[in-house]
């Protein structure tokens, strides 16, 4: 299965005074405490373990911290940094208050201070999106600025963004566009497209997607049976399913796994597959009632433990709608 969330992002710029952690990838410290990199020059070694201390990669018992634990895994270790900035942002309902991208600007005398109403996320990851300029990172705004200082601009952007799922075992965010679209196309930033992790619980999620269709032990939309669905949908019980709206969002599924909604669309499922079966082969009376014993024990139908099929009424029923399965059916009964 795979669910894509699409929309053109609302994106608002300001200018901040902002104190930052941010996670640098630093995949040369990462192989010296891995023991895959060595130092013999015994002051550079110094310096290099006076900086893992300073930045708390060791605890007091001289272990590896959490801190240090990502950066032998990950590669990367938390930095700080504070002055001003201009930053990009949204307000979004499945992401939140998030900075987008940011970029460092020299202090002006005379720039319009204020105390500004944003309610920036103090406890999520913010992103600096990917250019040709930068790689993806994320940080954090230090917890200690519960105010923002600065000025707001009035200029709305848009950028596209993308949620997709894989199954319900892990999703990513893509970003693509422009900020800072002007006249002077050298001061664009661009965003390249690039799959962002995104931490979400995706099985609480699709159950508040479909509060009432979703089935938490199958794993499957509950769903009338529809003969205007496809034939390979309805024998597959896979559908792809089509646009519909969440908040501001499109949604789009693919290979959506689906099961009978009542007890009675399971019925009517059971007599289409054994229908089709019937189109397809002759089937003598044992091979018919085999058949229809395996269809009732699939694992979307077997929780509503049908009764077996009644065969005189389903091949009057058959004589009628549908002449190729009903000749499969009789003809060896003819035969014998």
């Amino acid at each position: 299965m795979e669910v894509t969330f699409s929309q053109h992002l609302s994106v608002y710029k300001a200018t901040v005074y902002l104190k930052l952690r941010k996670q640098v990838v630093r995949k040369d410290l990462q192989a010296y405490i891995n023991g895959e990199k060595d130092y013999e020059h015994p002051l550079i070694k110094e310096r290099i373990e006076a900086y893992l201390r300073s930045n708390k990669v060791y605890n007091e018992q001289g272990n590896l911290s959490q801190i240090g634990k990502i950066l032998k895994e990950e590669g990367s270790i938390p930095e700080y940094e504070e002055g001003k900035y201009q930053i990009w942002y949204t307000k979004d309902i499945l992401l939140g208050d998030k900075i987008l991208f940011f970029r460092r600007v020299e202090p002006k005398k005379g720039s319009p201070i204020n105390e500004l109403p944003l309610k920036l996320d103090k406890d999520g990851r913010h992103f600096l999106l990917p250019t040709s300029q930068n790689p993806f990172s994320t940080f954090e705004i230090v917890a200690s600025y519960h105010v923002l200082i600065g000025e707001e601009h009035r200029n709305e952007e848009e950028l596209e963004v993308k949620w997709i799922w894989k199954d319900l075992e892990s999703s990513h965010l893509e970003f693509s566009g422009i900020l800072n679209r002007g006249k002077d196309t050298q001061k664009e930033i661009r965003i390249t497209k690039n799959e962002i992790p995104f931490e979400k619980n995706l099985h609480e999620f699709i159950s508040e997607l479909f509060p009432n269709e979703w089935d938490d032990k199958l794993l499957r939309y509950r769903t009338p049976f529809d003969r205007s669905l496809s034939e390979e949908a309805l024998s597959t019980f896979i559908e792809d399913k089509e646009l519909f709206t969440w908040k501001e969002y499109l949604v789009r599924i693919k290979e959506l796994p689906i099961m009978p909604q009542t007890k009675t669309d399971a019925l009517l499922w059971r007599d289409f597959l054994l229908e089709k079966k019937a189109e397809k082969n002759y089937l003598t009376k044992r091979d018919f009632l085999s058949e229809a014993q395996k269809i009732i024990k699939l694992e979307v139908l077997i929780l509503y433990e049908l009764p077996p099929i009644p065969e005189k009424r389903f091949m009057e029923t058959l004589k009628q709608k549908n002449k190729v399965a009903w000749w499969h059916l009789q003809a060896p009964e003819d035969l014998q």
